[in-house]
């Protein structure tokens, strides 16, 4: 076999990580557990998010939670909605949500 054919071979089983797509569903999960007062599923996902976030942004969000105390418990709830807040600000300063985009004028 050739490099060729094990490269077709690989790609026929592969699929690229669409990672923008797996963080909306992440935010969305976080949306619906604190719409729906399950605070445990809540914080769980926010800690999820933290893991799948751009490596410098998950380097800032650790040092938000160390510099506000924020530790793994339900009785943390208004702290995970901050950070929630401070994560969802993150983004979107970063145009990973609501992006912008260019309108393209003429002089």
């Amino acid at each position: 076999m050739t490099s060729t054919d094990e490269y077709t071979i690989s790609e026929k089983y592969r699929k690229p990580l669409d990672y923008e797509k797996l963080l909306l569903d992440q935010i969305s999960s976080i949306s619906h557990y604190r719409n729906e007062r399950k605070y445990q599923n809540y914080i769980v996902s926010i800690e999820t998010l933290i893991i799948m976030l751009p490596n410098e942004l998950r380097k800032t969000v650790m040092v938000y939670k160390k510099d506000n105390e924020i530790v793994y418990s339900l009785g943390n709830k208004d702290k995970y909605d901050n950070l929630w807040l401070y994560i969802n600000q993150l983004l979107e300063e970063n145009n990973i949500i609501f992006k912008t985009s260019f309108i393209k004028t003429y002089v």
